[in-house]
């Protein structure tokens, strides 16, 4: 139970209450005092807000994606929400619900040499929290890996190979994305390489896999 000491003015028509738990639910009763007589209580109910996700980064960026990552509010949550659209040229926003335990997320099917504006919003049942927000460029256009295969598979592992143009590059990312889109493996590579076991999957699960040139 909180209460207000002192009391507030009896000219005072509002006040301000401290130290509440972020997204709890709190009962609010007013009365009016004279003297020794207290009024019927005024009585209503408020969810307090819940603390936005802090230091967002961009720690992978592509020609037609970007790996989001955040650092969680203090305060239990029910999911997160990351939100991209382009900031100076027309086309779709993108938009993924994630678990509470997620802490990053790969966006993929973006515009090349695009600018982003990056929201990431945390949830909890109804509430919504400020966003987290960035700004991020996607890369130039950079010719893709050519004829990827799946050579080998086991209960943890996908290795696969691919062809490359010969051109000047800095590497490429692979990312092997779960069917229901969270914890997702990425790994970056060096150029020389070919052929790479991706490790560390969860068994039985369905994945997608991306593979980039990194320019």
């Amino acid at each position: 139970i909180h209460e207000l000491a002192p009391a507030p003015k009896g000219d005072d028509d509002s006040a301000q209450l401290h130290g509440l738990r972020p997204g709890a639910e709190y009962t609010v009763s007013v009365v009016a005092l004279r003297d020794d007589m207290e009024s019927q209580p005024l009585i209503g109910t408020q969810v307090t807000a819940i603390p936005p996700p802090t230091n967002l980064r961009f720690p992978q960026i592509t020609p037609t994606g970007v790996t989001v990552t955040w650092h969680a509010p203090n305060v239990q949550l029910t999911g997160y929400r990351v939100r991209v659209n382009p900031k100076e040229k027309t086309g779709p926003m993108k938009e993924i619900n994630l678990s509470p335990d997620s802490t990053s997320a790969i966006v993929t099917g973006l515009m090349v040499a695009t600018k982003y504006e990056v929201h990431v919003y945390a949830l909890k049942d109804s509430l919504t929290s400020r966003p987290a927000q960035g700004i991020v460029a996607t890369q130039e256009n950079v010719s893709p890996p050519r004829r990827p295969r799946v050579t080998d598979v086991t209960e943890t592992t996908v290795t696969i190979t691919w062809r490359t143009k010969t051109e000047t590059i800095t590497g490429f990312q692979i990312d092997a994305i779960p069917s229901g889109g969270q914890n997702p493996v990425q790994r970056t590579i060096s150029p020389d390489i070919r052929t790479y076991t991706i490790t560390g999957l969860q068994p039985g699960t369905d994945y997608k896999i991306n593979i980039y040139t990194l320019n």
